[in-house]
């Protein structure tokens, strides 16, 4: 009854405020890719003149609208998944499992972005399911709701470390000479940056000098990156050793 009176529940609206909801994403995610894109120049000059302060506060934009970008396609994939299972929708009084975080996060997210049509989306979805349902995804008691779009839709400040990556890659494709003071890359981003070089990978595990056969496979060498007569230690327990020839 309600339905007919415009009222409740309506399959028609949830798939046209679905598909409009999905225009607005794209429309907002290429806007977002136009600021990104002019912010990242900003940063580039910033840099260039020595305004590292100035740089890291633009940066922390660039990954805000990053963050933003990328859960919006991921909203985008989930509308148009509800799109395709609505007759399935159709056949259930309650949110089917298989389909339930995908409607937690569509409902968690809807008052977290600047899009009015998943608002309407989250109307008509409680107005399915349960004030109920609503709640629980707000909430996100089941824990639901999409990990990913939970932490790119925070409105937690991003980390120095992750800043100055943000920054270290804009001043190299930009072909800017800049590195901040102090810094110190992780091992990994160590041996990616250095030329190739035989090293023999070892156990450092007491007087013994035991391979770790988890890691040493005494039919081959390893081939790893690594810098001349380096020699980085793993956790004090793993290293890796020059062969010299």
């Amino acid at each position: 009854m309600l339905n007919k009176i415009g009222i409740g529940y309506d399959s028609s609206k949830l798939k046209t405020y679905l598909k409009m909801s999905i225009q607005r994403l794209q429309m907002h995610r290429n806007k977002k890719n136009v600021i990104i894109e002019s912010c990242r120049r900003e940063v580039a000059k910033l840099l260039s003149e020595n305004k590292e302060a100035r740089a890291e506060i633009r940066t922390e934009q660039i990954i805000r609208e990053d963050f933003t970008k990328d859960s919006y396609e991921m909203l985008e994939m989930m509308c148009d998944l509800l799109i395709q299972r609505l007759r399935y929708l159709e056949t259930h009084q309650k949110c089917p499992n298989d389909l339930k975080e995908c409607v937690h996060t569509v409902i968690w997210a809807a008052d977290r972005t600047s899009v009015e049509e998943l608002t309407k989306v989250k109307i008509q979805l409680g107005k399915k399911f349960g004030r109920a349902e609503i709640n629980s995804a707000l909430e996100n008691t089941e824990n639901c709701v999409n990990s990913e779009i939970k932490r790119k839709l925070s409105i937690i400040p991003p980390n120095a470390h992750l800043k100055q990556q943000y920054m270290l890659e804009i001043a190299k494709f930009y072909d800017i000479d800049w590195e901040p003071i102090n810094y110190k890359p992780k091992i990994k981003d160590a041996i990616h940056n250095v030329p190739v070089t035989m090293v023999e990978v070892a156990s450092n595990c007491g007087d013994n000098d035991e391979r770790n056969e988890d890691l040493y496979d005494s039919n081959r060498q390893t081939i790893i990156p690594v810098a001349n007569e380096a020699r980085i230690n793993y956790d004090g327990d793993i290293f890796i050793r020059l062969l010299v020839f």
